[in-house]
């Protein structure tokens, strides 16, 4: 079964847009918790990082809300890697609550989109049932898939890689300069020792890409198999191991070199040898979150944890046809993003401005050529008001996209499995 791109693309938007007042009387309530949680947890892990409460009192001395997110993801990370207990607590904490809220809107949504079935009346819902426990238990599924195979072998390979690499370049050997004195000694460094006989490019490079090379193999091993002709679908002809073989070596290297050079020219600072590595392991972390990616809408919709036909519709070329419904997606969301956040943004500013000149210089001519002081404060706040309001409404349509993507790729599992 071919997997139709833009009719599940043009499905997942249509949803989103033709959907909307069902999406926003489920899902209010939950996005605005979301929101205030989100706030609580950066404030929270400030005060953690600064040894003091950091409350709404700062921002009114002049530290923008935008600053506050950022110092909080990057005290967050810090404290995630020394370990820090509060943070850990606070972390897990917050990313359970998420899990959660987003859940309680997300099943019904999900199940609306690819059943038809229609969410409770009401507009204050907040529900958590075992649909909602499907749903988060198919999404740390998808998770644990990626951390399990791929995160955590070559996290590990790499972190001993490095480690020891570091441990034998860091020894100390003692040198006599002077081969007719033993009392005249030298001090050198194992890296200087090894650069000397020429062999140093085996542990800054030989032994990383020794690695690298074995996930590789193993890979390619698996699209052989992944790419046979009975994963096609009716057409693929006949096997051919050695063209399947030069094709997916082909176009895996082409991927991997791809993401390669993007590391490498994000962070010079990380080597060739290891961007390599941690290049291959993205590769199949991209590869197994496609396979496992529609399994929210599938354990929703079925009622099940079973994956129904989930694999089916990524078998084959279909990977591809996947790769290519979640980034056309996700450009279109950003799109979207970005001229609201540009060009909507531009046109209200121009148009609230008029309105402000228009009823300062109207409150001037009332009052003798002295202007109303509740002006200036109205319309800062009709300002932010319209800017919140607009993304939140960007925040409904792109929950909205994402349960319209997930109904419908359980619609195109079940078509591919009868």
């Amino acid at each position: 079964m071919e997997l139709r791109v833009f009719p599940v693309v043009g499905a997942a938007l249509n949803f989103g847009l033709r959907r909307m007042e069902t999406i926003m009387r489920v899902a209010w309530l939950p996005v605005v918790l979301l929101l205030v949680f989100n706030m609580a947890s950066a404030f929270a892990i400030l005060s953690i990082a600064n040894d003091r409460f950091v409350t709404f009192a700062d921002l009114a001395q002049g530290v923008s809300y935008n600053r506050v997110v950022m110092a909080s993801q990057a005290a967050l990370a810090k404290g995630l890697i020394a370990m820090s207990g509060p943070i850990w607590t606070v972390y897990a904490l917050t990313t359970a609550i998420d899990m959660i809220l987003v859940a309680s809107f997300m099943a019904p949504l999900v199940r609306l989109s690819g059943l038809g079935e229609q969410p409770s009346p009401g507009v204050v819902k907040l529900a958590f049932g075992a649909d909602q426990l499907r749903y988060v238990l198919a999404s740390i599924v998808g998770f644990l898939a990626t951390v399990v195979f791929v995160y955590g072998p070559v996290g590990a390979a790499a972190y001993w890689v490095i480690k020891y690499i570091v441990e034998a370049l860091s020894q100390t050997y003692v040198s006599f300069p002077n081969p007719e004195s033993l009392h005249t000694i030298e001090l050198v460094s194992a890296a200087d020792v090894l650069e000397k006989r020429g062999s140093l490019w085996y542990y800054l490079h030989g032994v990383p890409l020794m690695v690298a090379g074995g996930f590789a193999i193993a890979f390619w091993l698996f699209l052989n198999v992944h790419f046979h002709p009975k994963n096609r679908g009716e057409g693929a002809g006949a096997p051919n191991l050695i063209g399947r073989a030069f094709v997916t070596l082909l176009v895996m290297g082409a991927i991997a070199g791809l993401v390669w050079l993007l590391i490498h020219k994000a962070d010079e600072q990380i080597g060739a040898s290891i961007a390599a590595l941690i290049s291959i392991g993205m590769v199949i972390a991209g590869y197994i979150s496609l396979r496992v990616f529609p399994y929210g809408g599938v354990a929703v919709c079925r009622k099940s944890m079973g994956v129904g036909g989930m694999f089916h519709i990524t078998r084959g070329w279909n990977i591809f046809r996947m790769l290519g419904i979640v980034v056309l997606v996700a450009a279109f969301l950003f799109a979207v993003q970005f001229a609201v956040n540009v060009y909507l943004f531009w046109f209200l500013g121009a148009t609230v401005n008029t309105l402000y000149a228009a009823t300062l210089t109207a409150t001037k001519l009332a009052h003798s050529g002295e202007a109303a002081p509740w002006v200036l404060p109205v319309f800062v706040w009709v300002w932010n008001g319209l800017k919140i309001l607009v993304n939140i409404f960007l925040v409904f349509f792109n929950y909205g996209v994402a349960a319209g993507l997930q109904g419908r790729l359980y619609r195109e599992s079940e078509r591919a499995e009868y």
